[in-house]
C-alpha cells in the first residue's frame, strides 16, 4: 500500500484528543463482562470516542469544522480500499453545514448531544439528501421524499450525517 499521506492536517486539539481516549480492556457493569474485541466492548469505545469528540466540541478545545474535515480526509484516504461510505454528501456541504453548526455554539443557541458530530449512517436507513439503496444496485436511484425517524432525530440531536455506510444486499 505504501505510505499515506494526509492532505489535511487536523488542529493539535483533534489530533491529541484522539490516542487518548479510554480503551478499556475489560467492561464490566453490574450484569455484563466482556473480553477486548467482544461487540459490548467495540461498542464501549465507540461510544467513548464520541462521548469525548462531543465534549471537546462543547468545551470550544474542537470545532466541527476540523472534526469533519479530519474524518472526510481518513474516507479519501481508505475509502477506496474498505468501500465503507457508499454515497457521501458533497464535502462542501458538509463542511458549511459544520462551520453553521459552529456558530450556532459560538452564539449560545442550545444544541443537541450530537452538535457537529459527523456521522454516516446505513443504507438502509432514510435521508433526504441521500439515495437509499438497501445495498442493492437496482434500488441506487432511490432518494426518499423525507428523512426516517432515525434520521430526523440524530439531525434534531445535532449531528451531521456525511453519507451512507455499506449493506448487504436488502
Amino acid at each position: 500500500m505504501g505510505n499515506v499521506r494526509l492532505r489535511y492536517k487536523p488542529p493539535a486539539g483533534l489530533s491529541q484528543a484522539l490516542p487518548r481516549l479510554p480503551r478499556p480492556a475489560v467492561c464490566e457493569s453490574e450484569t455484563t463482562r466482556c473480553t477486548p474485541g467482544a461487540p459490548d466492548s467495540m461498542i464501549l469505545r465507540a461510544s467513548l470516542f464520541v462521548e469525548s469528540i462531543s465534549s471537546k466540541i462543547k468545551s470550544q478545545e474542537l470545532k466541527s469544522e476540523d472534526v469533519v474535515k479530519f474524518f472526510l480526509d481518513k474516507i479519501k484516504n481508505y475509502n477506496k480500499d474498505l468501500n465503507a461510505i457508499v454515497s457521501l454528501r458533497d464535502e462542501t456541504e458538509i463542511i458549511s453545514e459544520a462551520k453553521e453548526k459552529d456558530r450556532l455554539f459560538d452564539n449560545g443557541n442550545k444544541i443537541g448531544l450530537l452538535h457537529g458530530m459527523p456521522l454516516a449512517i446505513k443504507d438502509i436507513t432514510d435521508v433526504k439528501e441521500l439515495p437509499t439503496s438497501f445495498g442493492c444496485k437496482e434500488y441506487k436511484n432511490n432518494f426518499p421524499d423525507e428523512d426516517s425517524i432515525i434520521s430526523e432525530r440524530l439531525k434534531k440531536a445535532g449531528a451531521i450525517i456525511i453519507g451512507k455506510t455499506n449493506t448487504a444486499e436488502l
